[in-house]
């Protein structure tokens, strides 16, 4: 028995519907504080690990206007997000690539390293934004001192941080000679963060 046809046109409505947000979410923006423009709406990656099945996902959501990508090291998939990019015929230039170093790799040469080898894997010559995935002790201070130098090289057009604390971010405060753009943090009203969220803010991450 066929479906009754009010239902058909229900789906058709959601469907249509979902494709009008997703496209009003990918128009919105905001600038970091060095003035680049960053998508506040984006494509998580963390979970996309299988290399053909997950790539036509990355080129599946370029072509519904997402606009940003957010990868690390850890999820071991930039080579893949970057063919998919290329494959897509969505210009570089309007594809806001976002990555972060891994916890092994803040020693100063290892991270200098690991930004050139983020580069090749995304076949690109610049990063639009770098993070120190988390506030690795001893080694922080030394990540944080590579992504500067990327960043005054032009490889990288922002850098900051992900999951740091208010203690952590007040020692790199006290050391760095550029301030980080961005504290990227897991918010959700399971997860209000509401100790982090009006240090961040004062401090404009």
């Amino acid at each position: 028995m066929s479906q009754p046809i009010t239902l058909i046109i229900q789906k058709i409505i959601i469907k249509n519907h979902q494709k009008i947000k997703i496209w009003i979410f990918s128009k919105k923006k905001i600038a970091l504080s060095n003035g680049i423009i960053i998508p506040l709406f984006g494509l998580g990656s963390w979970n996309l690990t299988n290399y053909q099945r997950d790539k036509q996902a990355v080129q599946y959501a370029l072509q519904q206007e997402y606009r940003l990508i957010d990868s690390a090291q850890m999820y071991n998939n930039e080579k893949m997000i970057g063919q998919a990019v290329k494959d897509s015929g969505v210009p570089r230039q309007e594809v806001f690539l976002v990555s972060k170093l891994n916890t092994h790799q803040c020693e100063y040469n290892t991270a200098k390293k690991t930004i050139d080898q983020m580069l090749a894997n995304f076949q690109t010559d610049y990063l639009d934004l770098c993070l120190i995935h988390w506030p690795v002790p001893q080694k922080r201070l030394e990540a944080w001192k590579a992504l500067e130098e990327a960043y005054r090289e032009g490889k990288l057009k922002a850098i900051g941080v992900s999951n740091f604390e208010p203690k952590h971010l007040d020692e790199l405060l006290a050391n760095c000679e550029i301030k980080p753009m961005v504290n990227q943090i897991e918010l959700h009203p399971a997860f209000r963060q509401n100790h982090l969220l009006p240090y961040v803010k004062f401090n404009n991450f």
